[in-house]
């Protein structure tokens, strides 16, 4: 068996940080999207992915090399990927309005980190994750180092998984419509109140605190904080502010 060396164990250590953290922090359950029933059947997307923090945790200084990002220091202890469209660079995959952090987060999750830089040639980043695109570039581009089968494998794995990485972002005031999107909304608790005319449904619904980024929002709720034991974390109990995002979702 090879010896393994210390820049392989630098980059094990990296990776087992990420995961770690992805498992343990920034991955949140969240309550059924579409009231199942019965509840222990529901076939919704239970998770979503505290994309802030983790965004953070990428362009931080790494406290054992800290003159290098965390970005800076996976780049550099990654091996070039075979067949490479180009040499990777912090500042492509890690700022800049074609930002990937969120897509290289869930290519790693995913075990297809190796192909961002086709990801990214594909215009697949961040800002654009949650549009409904032609993946014909992508699909060219994985092609040429894939077979079909693994092509559609890969494709398909990512756009399913993407949502947990595609957060809404909470406003005080909002008014928005979901009915028919693949968002995951990141309540942690959700309750159906008594219909009281009208046409649209009004909840009662509870999102962690560290969630919410909108600082108007976060004012408006914060005589309202509890803590609760099944989430271990401090929520906010929402009802009037947010109730008109909730239409039939």
């Amino acid at each position: 068996m090879p010896a393994v060396s210390q820049e392989q164990k630098r980059r094990q250590r990296i990776e087992d940080e990420f995961k770690y953290l992805l498992q343990s922090a920034w991955t949140r359950p969240v309550a059924c999207q579409n009231e199942c029933q019965p509840p222990h059947k529901c076939s919704c997307r239970r998770k979503i992915v505290h994309v802030y923090a983790l965004e953070r945790w990428w362009i931080e200084h790494h406290p054992e090399s800290p003159e290098q990002t965390r970005g800076h220091r996976f780049l550099d202890e990654t091996p070039p990927a075979p067949h490479r469209t180009f040499q990777v660079r912090y500042q492509n995959i890690f700022t800049g309005d074609q930002s990937c952090r969120r897509v290289l987060s869930l290519l790693l999750e995913q075990g297809y980190h190796h192909l961002i830089d086709r990801f990214y040639r594909a215009d697949v980043n961040d800002r654009y994750l949650m549009r409904s695109q032609d993946d014909q570039n992508l699909r060219e581009s994985l092609l040429e180092v894939h077979s079909r089968k693994e092509v559609d494998r890969i494709i398909q794995d990512f756009h399913r998984d993407k949502w947990a990485y595609c957060p809404l972002n909470l406003t005080l005031d909002m008014d928005v419509n979901l009915h028919g999107t693949k968002v995951i909304l990141p309540f942690c608790d959700k309750i159906k109140l008594p219909e009281k005319g009208g046409t649209a449904s009004i909840y009662w619904v509870a999102v962690q605190k560290d969630l919410i980024t909108d600082t108007a929002l976060t004012d408006a709720l914060q005589k309202s904080l509890y803590k609760d034991d099944e989430f271990g974390e401090v929520s906010f109990p929402v009802r009037t502010p947010l109730r008109h995002i909730l239409n039939d979702t």
